[in-house]
């Protein structure tokens, strides 16, 4: 994609009025004529309006809302003006605090959602499983999978304990 900022027609004109245009006038062959030409205009483009690298964004995490992401934007927007703004120590705390904010924020939504998760496939092992597996733990570890349920307020690490309570 070219970036369009600071380009102007009469610019892109005057540029291609200095081109030595006699090299492609004086060219017999039109493949080779062709080529010149499609460079010297690319180099001009390239001057007058350069390329720039864009991101495309893909999926979004499930637990990612609204929520979330506006407090990232107000978080990157206070980033950007502490930045401008080096010398002043509000600015930098209160991009700290958005920044924790944000964190916290999503650790929950998160949370929340892999609970959700659980809870609505605790009936389907199958699909339990697989859910786990997103999370990283998997049934074909030889180790004891490090699932830990709260059992009447006690962590339990055993493995039958925590089966027979799901």
């Amino acid at each position: 994609m070219r970036s369009m900022k600071d380009y102007s027609k009469e610019s892109y004109v005057d540029m291609l009025k200095e081109l030595d245009w006699s090299t492609i006038y004086q060219e017999r062959d039109v493949d080779i004529a062709l080529e010149k030409f499609n460079t010297m205009i690319t180099q001009v483009m390239d001057d007058v309006a350069p390329e720039k690298e864009i991101r495309i964004k893909g999926s979004t995490e499930p637990w990612i809302d609204a929520e979330v992401l506006e407090l990232i934007r107000e978080r990157d927007r206070a980033l950007f003006i502490s930045n401008r703004n080096k010398s002043n120590p509000y600015l930098k705390s209160k991009y700290k605090d958005l920044r924790n904010k944000a964190v916290k924020l999503n650790r929950q939504k998160k949370s929340i959602h892999f609970c959700n998760k659980v809870e609505e496939h605790k009936d389907n092992p199958k699909k339990l499983w697989k859910q786990f597996k997103t999370l990283g733990y998997s049934n074909k570890n030889v180790e004891k999978s490090g699932i830990v349920l709260e059992i009447d307020n006690e962590k339990c690490f055993d493995p039958l304990k925590v089966v027979s309570e799901i």
